[in-house]
């Protein structure tokens, strides 16, 4: 059984494509929508899209996700680099305090319920690049699930009253795939019309439902590092590719 949390992207409401596969997914089992919240506050989607979202998402077993408040970081020398993380900068050793990540993430909070009538129960930070203050800021706002990015096959864990969720990309092959299957999944509209035959035959799970473990300290922070391994190489191949 997998978990599957779909992150919508701006453009998403003009996705007619990627829109009616999501509603047949909707069909077949529970499933997690996560989003930015500025993208809320600037009315990025049309009506009729969060209209559905919020149909979708009320719906017994789906879930509603936060990615972070604007989902980029503000500093300016990201000119050519990636900038879409917010919680915590990799390019930077200055850290985010505690109150301005509990601010910008419970501004975003409200933006969500005040939309979607639904409190959002699994917080992804950008790019899945957090601290710990971000895990204590997420606890403060009663988030139930955390996401973090999976490269070595962890399982879901229980720390600090929440549930963090393992997640693994779906169109870019890593490492570990074949040693465990995922525990959960991250993809988004466009992913979904161009691996539809995986995804139709996926036998998905709520959030809910997942059963976390206690986790092994090692194999986590290696899961971390090998992460931020991964952000650097890619950023790398892109400047000199450039």
């Amino acid at each position: 059984m997998t978990s599957l949390n779909i992150h919508l992207h701006e453009f998403d409401s003009q996705n007619k494509g990627g829109i009616e596969k999501l509603i047949e997914l909707a069909s077949l089992g529970p499933i997690t929508i996560s989003l930015a919240p500025l993208h809320l506050r600037e009315e990025r989607y049309d009506k009729n899209f969060l209209s559905l979202i919020k149909g979708i998402v009320n719906q017994k077993g789906n879930s509603l996700g936060q990615r972070g408040d604007t989902n980029f970081c503000v500093r300016k020398y990201h000119k050519r680099l990636d900038k879409f993380h917010e919680n915590r900068c990799p390019y930077s050793l200055r850290k985010n305090p505690l109150e301005v990540q509990f601010a910008f993430m419970e501004r975003g909070k409200n933006n969500l319920v005040g939309t979607f009538d639904k409190e959002p129960e699994i917080y992804t930070p950008p790019n899945h690049f957090y601290d710990e203050d971000t895990i204590k800021a997420a606890k403060q706002l009663d988030f139930t699930h955390f996401s973090v990015y999976d490269v070595l096959g962890i399982k879901p864990s229980y720390k600090k009253s929440m549930t963090f969720v393992p997640e693994r990309s779906c169109h870019l092959p890593r490492l570990f795939d074949r040693l465990s299957k995922p525990y959960a999944i991250h993809t988004h509209l466009g992913h979904l019309i161009q691996h539809w035959n995986k995804f139709k035959i996926l036998e998905l799970e709520s959030l809910q439902a997942l059963k976390p473990n206690k986790s092994f300290f090692v194999k986590r922070v290696t899961n971390s590092l090998l992460k931020y391994t991964l952000k650097y190489w890619r950023d790398i191949t892109n400047l000199v590719s450039d």
